[in-house]
C-alpha cells in the first residue's frame, strides 16, 4: 500500500491519501498495524522534491530541516528522507524507484542513521507544512 498525500506530498508521512495532510491520519497506518500488513512508500523522496527540487516553500522549508539533519549526522540528504521512514513505528518499507546508483546508494546510507524522536518529530512537522494540535 503506498503512503503519501494526494495533494502533491513532499516528504513521506503518514496522513495517506487525503486531501490534506492538515487533516491527520485517517486510520490506514493503525488498521494495517493491527492487522500485520505491511506498509510500502513508493518513491518516498517524491522525485527529489523532497530534497528541494521545487520553489514550493512547503518543500523549501523541508528541504532545510533535511539538509541541517544530513549535515549533522555526516549522511546525504537521502538517507534522513530514508531513515524517517524507517523509524516510523509501523514498519514501512521504502522503494526507493531510483534507477540512479548514486541515490541508491545515497538512500542505504539510511541504515547507520538514528533519529531521536524530536527529530523524527521536526522532519514530520517540516513534511506537514503545519504543527500537530
Amino acid at each position: 500500500m503506498p503512503v503519501g498525500s494526494l495533494n502533491h506530498s513532499y516528504f513521506p508521512h503518514y496522513v495517506a491519501n487525503q486531501k490534506s495532510p492538515a487533516l491527520g491520519a485517517d486510520g490506514i497506518l493503525d488498521y494495517c498495524r493491527l492487522h500485520n500488513i505491511t506498509i510500502q512508500a513508493w518513491a518516498p523522496l517524491a522525485r527529489g522534491r523532497a530534497l528541494g527540487g521545487t520553489d514550493d516553500p512547503k518543500a523549501i522549508e523541508l528541504a532545510r530541516v533535511v539538509s541541517e539533519l544530513a549535515r549533522a549526522k555526516d549522511v546525504p540528504n537521502e538517507a534522513i528522507a530514508i531513515a524517517w521512514l524507517l523509524r516510523h513505528p509501523a514498519g514501512i518499507q521504502p522503494v526507493i524507484g531510483s534507477t540512479e546508483p548514486a541515490r541508491i546508494k545515497a538512500c542505504c546510507a539510511a541504515e547507520c542513521v538514528t533519529l531521536s524522536r524530536e527529530e523524527w518529530y521536526s522532519l514530520y512537522v517540516a513534511g506537514r507544512g503545519a504543527r500537530l494540535p
